[in-house]
């Protein structure tokens, strides 16, 4: 720890001026870097978000269609083709193919 702290602070003691303003670059930087992957990750988490609710809406309007159809057997076909698999241990053993799915429509 000690040897980054003093990587920081040698342009600091050898290059006066110029040491600072590399440094103050380098921070003003590393804090727009920080604040642009922030947004990018709560980006990408609503657009997660936006695909869940709409495969929700898109689930209901299909349901309500069965309904107003009266087509009882394919109503019961969709909802089990539509119901979540149980959790297993399969999953948990390939959690890779499951996380790299988008959460929502699969």
């Amino acid at each position: 720890m000690t040897r980054y702290v003093l990587l920081i602070l040698a342009p600091l003691l050898l290059g006066g001026c110029v040491g600072t303003e590399f440094l103050a670059r380098a921070i003003t930087d590393a804090t727009y870097l920080h604040v642009r992957a922030g947004e990018y990750v709560r980006g990408v988490h609503d657009l997660r978000e936006f695909i869940r609710e709409e495969c929700q809406a898109s689930l209901v309007r299909e349901v309500e269609a069965l309904k107003r159809a009266g087509d009882e057997s394919a109503l019961r076909k969709m909802l089990a083709e539509s119901y979540p698999p149980l959790v297993t241990v399969g999953m948990f053993k390939s959690s890779e193919g499951i996380l790299s799915k988008a959460p929502g429509c699969e």
